[in-house]
């Protein structure tokens, strides 16, 4: 795996089960360090290089797509566009040579006949196949890439790795239910809720120190109750009331539910303030410590909205897997979610998120989220 990847729960824990026909970590690591190492010597600048995470250059990841149809053309556009910079998209391999994807950064250079020959003399990193069964000439390519150290990767699992998010539309309908949520062992579910109490505790005896000076400003700022209670879809479908500071005024939601949006008027000066700093959220730590929630997950929608979100796509209710959380990996990599077509893309973080549940990607979503309240970065 490149140094220069991005950081996911598959390098948090090691492999993290995409399918490999083998496992190209171990047969290619002498190769690819050597490649490392001339890599340094060679390079003064150029456009096949990027800086590295410790400031030394890095050649640029050549990557070859197999087939040109949407799935391979999503990751196509990824590579040219949004991946990050130490990838490149090289070339496709295609039986249909005619066919040529246009402003991908890519021609089809090659038959799947040709495959490794065309990746090694490329000095291709990675060889990105369909999630389909492969023909036995292409399946021999593909071994042949793997035993020479060039990582073999389902199209699906490289645009994961790479954007953090699964998208919904490139795969066939039961591929969600294959791979999502990721079921973990007993005493790895105890070590999450252990944390989960830990942190509430931790959480609510901090709260207890402001809690008399912020009562009495939210009363200050306008008249109504401290504290607003509001329904939320839980784990399993269980609706269940989740704690908020209030930090709008008392008639918001005459009208019905909606989102909020920015300069949001409803919203108080303070209440501002409170949102901005997530300070409004702290006493969720109840519902952490009730069993409602989890420190991670994937953030709680009102029935109303789950409503339209299952509406639109039917993988909506797999969130519903585990207690959601606090914060979770769509807060830390989106900002927040203020229409349905936002609301869909988050879900794809969040489908990440569930496909590689962990201890630790909990963890390190933990230690990204100081980073997100101290920008304000999302905050209604």
């Amino acid at each position: 795996m490149c140094a220069t990847e991005r950081p996911s729960a598959g390098m948090l824990e090691g492999p993290h089960g995409a399918v490999h026909l083998v496992c190209p970590e171990r047969l290619g690591a002498v190769n690819r360090e050597q490649e490392r190492v001339d890599d340094r010597r060679q390079v003064s600048g150029g456009d096949g290089f990027v800086k590295g995470r410790d400031g030394g250059p890095v050649r640029k990841a050549r990557v070859i797509i197999v087939g040109v149809g949407d799935e391979q053309q999503m990751l196509a556009r990824v590579l040219a566009n949004g991946a990050p910079p130490e990838y490149r998209l090289f070339a496709f391999v295609d039986d249909g040579v005619s066919r040529r994807p246009k402003g991908l950064g890519g021609e089809v250079i090659g038959a799947a006949e040709d495959l490794y020959s065309i990746a090694s003399r490329a000095g291709a990193k990675y060889v990105a196949v369909p999630d389909v069964p492969l023909p036995k000439h292409l399946w021999h390519e593909t071994l042949r890439c793997a035993s020479a150290g060039i990582r073999v990767e389902r199209v699906v699992d490289l645009y994961t790795r790479l954007t953090g998010r699964v998208p919904l539309d490139a795969f066939s309908s039961n591929w969600p239910t294959r791979d999502v949520p990721r079921v973990l062992g007993w005493l790895h579910e105890t070590a999450i809720r252990a944390l989960d109490v830990l942190v509430g505790t931790v959480g609510l005896a901090l709260m207890a120190c402001f809690l008399p000076l912020l009562a009495l400003a939210i009363k200050m700022e306008s008249p109504g109750p401290i504290f607003y209670l509001q329904e939320r879809v839980g784990r399993h479908g269980r609706v269940f009331r989740m704690w908020k500071f209030r930090t709008m005024r008392k008639d918001a939601e005459a009208s019905g539910p909606q989102w909020a949006e920015d300069n949001d008027p409803r919203v108080t000066r303070l209440g501002r303030i409170l949102r901005r700093m997530r300070i409004d959220e702290m006493p969720q730590f109840i519902n952490v410590l009730k069993g409602d929630m989890s420190i991670v997950g994937p953030r709680p929608e009102r029935p109303e909205f789950v409503a339209v979100f299952r509406s639109v796509s039917p993988a909506y209710d797999l969130r519903h897997a585990v207690r959601p959380g606090l914060t979770g990996w769509a807060q830390v990599e989106r900002s927040y979610a203020s229409s349905v077509e936002d609301g869909i893309e988050k879900l794809e973080y969040d489908l990440y998120y569930l496909s590689r549940r962990s201890l630790w990607l909990n963890l390190f979503i933990m230690a990204q989220t100081p980073a997100v309240l101290i920008s304000g970065r999302g905050a209604r």
